[in-house]
């Protein structure tokens, strides 16, 4: 968490109107990346709001506290900017620049436009796939289901050992098919969370325990850095632990002998821009390092896409990293991939930070 920033200084007129153009052609280029599917990264806008908050926000001789700012909330950047300017004028009588404000109003309203576009059409997109995904698993299904049934009877009076194997290996592949298409109905249509708060560090540890021991003999170094501040957040337990196994699973994959993976939890950033302070307990930060190969720039832009796998066929059915992020975002939460190519991967998924339950303390009876 950075420092707070101690503003002063007043912008001058061109200042106010190269922000202003600035800003618009940030919003615009995000809601054009949004209209045409094109894939637009969040926190250009905040940026500029961080950095240029100190001009804007100030009056001769007298400083406005700025929090520290979460690194991706644009819309929050925008609204928190726009009420410290209107308190600015309401109690310094600061007059505020109409080009500023009349950009920003524009900019919340395109970055809220954008934002109704890219949920509408991730409903629609997630619906049709539901329902197409649905159909092909139920006709897939009842053939299977008989070949499996046939392949069970048949082993009993089988007439050689050889028989025998092959019947064996049929049960095994249609089983292994039926997983996969219950797999995929899963990450379409994930069950629901059932959250309450809980200590994270716990669940952490215990993913990574378990995943450690799977790779005693592979030579892979193994580093669990997860502090003793204790931290607490609404989550599922069992859903968090398996979309961290998902992850630890792909790291272990992909990395060989003399690699290293690394996990951390810590605290992370504020909550947003206008609740940094009391009611809000921040964030706090999972993130599983690995010194693997790494992905292309193409990789990294699908990784999260559903069905997208980056290995060979036959290796994957590219559902893992789509579950791990519908978990992730159920649990209002964010995922980021920052990997390249032969410079090995890092995951950092950054969940809302919740306070210490009350503790119960047992009453004893004199």
């Amino acid at each position: 968490m950075s420092d707070p920033i101690q503003v002063g200084a007043r912008a001058t007129p061109g200042d106010d109107t190269s922000f202003a153009l600035r800003l618009l052609e940030e919003a615009v280029d995000r809601w054009i990346a949004i209209a045409t599917h094109a894939r637009s990264e969040p926190g250009s806008i905040a940026a500029m709001v961080r950095e240029q908050s100190a001009t804007f926000l100030g009056t001769d001789g007298v400083g406005v506290c700025v929090p520290a700012l979460r690194e991706n909330d644009d819309l929050g950047a925008l609204q928190w900017l726009l009420e410290e300017l209107q308190k600015g004028s309401q109690q310094r009588n600061n007059q505020v620049s109409p080009k500023i404000v009349g950009a920003i109003h524009r900019a919340i309203g395109l970055l809220s436009t954008e934002r109704s576009i890219a949920d509408a059409t991730q409903r629609s997109a997630r619906r049709q796939l539901y329902h197409f995904a649905y159909g092909l698993t139920h006709e897939i299904n009842n053939p299977l289901g008989n070949i499996l049934a046939r392949a069970q009877q048949m082993i009993g009076s089988a007439s050689s050992e050889h028989d025998r194997r092959s019947l064996a290996t049929m049960v095994d592949q249609a089983m292994r098919a039926h997983e996969m298409l219950a797999e995929v109905m899963r990450a379409i249509q994930p069950s629901p969370l059932h959250c309450s708060v809980a200590e994270v560090n716990a669940v952490v540890r215990s993913v990574a325990d378990g995943l450690e021991e799977q790779t005693q003999g592979q030579s892979i170094h193994w580093q669990c850095e997860l502090g003793i501040e204790p931290l607490y957040a609404s989550i599922d337990s069992a859903a968090l632990s398996e979309a961290l196994r998902m992850l630890g699973r792909n790291a272990i994959e992909v990395c060989g002998p003399g690699d290293t993976i690394t996990w951390t939890l810590q605290p992370s950033h504020p909550g947003n821009f206008r609740d940094a302070t009391a009611e809000s307990m921040g964030t706090l930060r999972i993130a599983i390092q690995d010194t693997g190969p790494g992905l292309s720039t193409a990789a990294q832009h699908s990784a999260m896409d559903l069905y997208y796998s980056g290995r060979e066929q036959g290796r994957g059915l590219g559902v893992s990293l789509a579950a791990v992020q519908r978990i992730v975002e159920g649990h209002s939460g964010t995922i980021i991939m920052q990997s390249e190519a032969g410079a090995g991967c890092r995951v950092v998924i950054d969940l809302p930070r919740a306070a210490v339950p009350a503790r119960t303390r047992t009453r004893l009876r004199v």
